[in-house]
């Protein structure tokens, strides 16, 4: 063997390994590649089980009014903000799930942020290994109801169907039944006297009679009443307050399918929904409505509310009593979060 040939030799062997480290380079790199690829999906996979999780408790009657809303309700009638535990899960029924993933999602943190009701509802989907949670934050309350004042009105909301949810065949939904509503169907004028002590009297009169056919002794200054008439025609509701060394507190939900009158200087702490009529006043003083006055075909002028009465917005009195109302509480996602986690 001569010189040149061991040289060639030699380089034979250091172009072949080079060729062996580029080659077994290029299939890690594959092969890395194609584990990156494999976990990105996965990750996919799991982060759209996850979120899909939420939006299907957001679209579902079953989960949304059934489960989801009802459970809200509770917890601002109760006053619970924060954590909620074990009691904000809600259980999806019917659906196929990977080993190991979880079949519900959670509801927590409700919290006010600038005053604003909110809270979080937590998933968590789980594919090949790989566990990916998603959080969606969403608003409790309905926008509608809180962004446009004391006074809501086809003036500053327009959307009729809005005010058809709302005044059609108008109702109060008791989520608990714990509520005594009133409902009058029959009666042309309905007095609420305020006795004092925290005593009510309803007297209910029919076709222009000075007596009243009918009366109702409450034992407390809560008031959750429904006046109208099938055939369509107005009815009228006064608050009189008989007890003048009392200040007249009142408090509920009041609506009436004609006018309202208020013949004292009374307090009332609720939300006030007058149909196809108009609010009057007959009192020297001014009488408070803290909460809210909704108005459909309203008949009167509604600045005249504001002039005659000292109206205050106060989210606690509207928050209690609003979760009676047709879609007040109507939880919107605004946004979603994630992360994962490898098991």
């Amino acid at each position: 063997m001569t010189q040149n040939d061991g040289s060639i030799i030699i380089l034979a062997v250091l172009i072949w390994c080079f060729v062996l480290i580029v080659a077994n380079f290029f299939m890690y790199s594959v092969y890395l590649d194609s584990r990156i690829v494999s976990t990105s999906l996965k990750s996919t996979q799991s982060s759209y089980r996850a979120e899909d999780k939420i939006y299907i408790c957001f679209n579902e009657d079953k989960y949304y009014r059934e489960e989801l809303i009802p459970m809200l309700k509770y917890y601002i009638k109760y006053g619970h903000e924060g954590n909620i535990g074990d009691k904000g899960k809600i259980f999806l029924k019917d659906i196929s799930f990977s080993s190991g993933d979880t079949n519900y999602v959670k509801v927590t943190n409700i919290h006010r942020e600038n005053g604003i009701l909110k809270g979080e509802i937590v998933s968590t989907g789980i594919y090949d290994s790989i566990e990916k949670t998603a959080t969606g934050m969403f608003n409790i309350i309905n926008f509608k109801y809180i962004n446009n004042g004391s006074i809501i009105s086809k003036n500053n909301v327009e959307d009729e169907e809005f005010f058809k949810d709302i005044f059609d065949d108008f109702k109060l939904y008791d989520f608990e039944n714990k509520i005594q509503c009133i409902e009058s169907s029959n009666f042309d004028k309905v007095n609420i006297c305020i006795l004092g002590e925290g005593k009510i009297r309803i007297d209910y009169y029919r076709y222009e009679k000075d007596i009243p056919v009918h009366q109702d002794f409450l034992d407390k200054n809560e008031v959750f009443i429904i006046v109208n008439k099938p055939d369509g025609d107005k009815c009228q509701i006064s608050i009189i307050n008989e007890n003048k060394f009392d200040n007249g507190d009142l408090n509920g939900i009041i609506y009436v399918k004609g006018d309202l009158n208020i013949f004292d200087a009374i307090a009332f702490n609720g939300i006030i929904l007058i149909d196809d009529g108009e609010l009057e006043v007959f009192s020297e003083d001014k009488p408070e409505i803290n909460g809210l006055v909704i108005l459909n075909n309203y008949r009167g002028n509604e600045k005249s509310i504001e002039s005659q009465t000292r109206l205050e917005y106060k989210v606690d009195v509207i928050e209690k009593y609003g979760i009676y109302l047709s879609k007040f509480v109507e939880p919107e996602i605004y946004a979603i979060k994630e992360n994962s986690t490898m098991q």
